[in-house]
């Protein structure tokens, strides 16, 4: 009588071979992978699937956040924070989660053909 409702839910520990961790979830869900040994293995586990929407991580190093952002293979990277998407923020995936970028400005480019011309004057 009241409607469907997934309350928000948090997985912990999740091992990186889980379909939980590998498949992308469309809901108050949030997967915390499980306790890792170094900064090479977060990137094998995270960049192991098909999919590349979004992931985020929290970390106070710099030097660890600037090289998250260059390896993580993921349209949306949120770090200290999660579904930071505000309008003027370009939003899409890579790998199997989607092509192209809705919002920001980057989209315009994802609906326009661009096209030179040259046009050469007759004397």
């Amino acid at each position: 009588n009241k409607g469907f409702f997934i309350p928000p839910t948090i997985f912990i520990n999740v091992p990186e071979t889980s379909k939980l961790f590998k498949e992308e979830i469309f809901g108050p869900v949030l997967c915390v992978m499980e306790p890792f040994e170094s900064i090479d293995e977060v990137l094998r586990g995270v960049n192991n699937t098909e999919y590349g929407l979004g992931c985020g991580f929290w970390t106070k190093e710099q030097k660890i956040a600037e090289r998250m952002y260059r390896e993580m293979q993921f349209g949306l990277v949120w770090h200290n924070t999660y579904n930071f998407n505000p309008y003027y923020m370009p939003f899409g995936g890579m790998k199997c989660s989607g092509f192209g970028k809705d919002l920001g400005v980057e989209s315009i480019y994802e609906y326009s053909i661009i096209k030179s011309i040259g046009v050469g004057f007759a004397l």
